[in-house]
């Protein structure tokens, strides 16, 4: 990851490079703020602190900012024991966008639907 992050070219990411910037690359602030994670966690997964244990939605945010190829991202997700996620994390899916229910795969008029567990839960059953 440090390697990746030291040779991203920074343009990419829309970073202009002004006299004063001593890293060629990405600093870990800029990468920890893209993949939406705090600088010192960054630093702790790039360092392999003891502790360190990233979600695979951290790793995939990391991976995504770095740009790792498939074969770099399973490789970090094999580091910390951990599988790729199918696919990408991109936001919220559609079946969030339409409520809860529907995330759940309820249908509308069951006990549980998007009116709340409490509605008519009694009726239901007898």
């Amino acid at each position: 990851m440090k390697y990746k992050r030291l040779n991203a070219d920074p343009s990419v990411f829309g970073i202009t490079r002004g006299p004063h910037r001593r890293v060629t690359g990405l600093r870990r602030e800029e990468v920890a703020e893209r993949a939406h994670v705090s600088t010192d966690w960054y630093a702790r997964i790039e360092q392999g602190r003891l502790g360190a244990n990233p979600s695979p939605e951290v790793l995939a945010a990391l991976c995504r900012v770095l740009q790792l190829s498939p074969a770099e991202t399973r490789y970090v997700f094999n580091l910390v024991g951990q599988r790729p996620l199918e696919r990408p994390v991109s936001g919220v899916s559609a079946a969030l966008r339409a409520g809860p229910a529907a995330a759940a795969g309820v249908s509308h008029g069951s006990p549980v639907d998007d009116r709340g567990v409490e509605s008519d839960f009694c009726g239901s059953i007898w």
